[in-house]
């Protein structure tokens, strides 16, 4: 494989470049699309370690899941959906 790769890859002296010139991008577009703060919520929602009330009672930092609206616990299909 060393000898497939043309000359100016096998000559960098830097090892962060050898990788970038050797590695295929492998970013997730699914994951990587739109503003970075909205993937973090996102990311948050599906590990269930955002700041909805069922997520902070499971990590056990408050005492409480009930929603303020009084209509239930405060989950993602809550917020979401009721």
């Amino acid at each position: 494989m060393w000898n497939e790769l043309d000359i100016d890859t096998r000559n960098t002296e830097d090892i962060n470049v050898f990788k970038s010139q050797i590695m295929p991008n492998r970013r997730n577009v699914l994951y990587c699309y739109g503003q970075r703060s909205i993937n973090i919520i996102h990311a948050q929602m599906r590990m269930s370690s955002s700041n909805l009330k069922s997520h902070l009672k499971s990590l056990h930092v408050i005492d409480d899941a009930i929603c303020m609206c009084g209509h239930g616990i405060e989950d993602c299909f809550h917020y979401f959906f009721e």
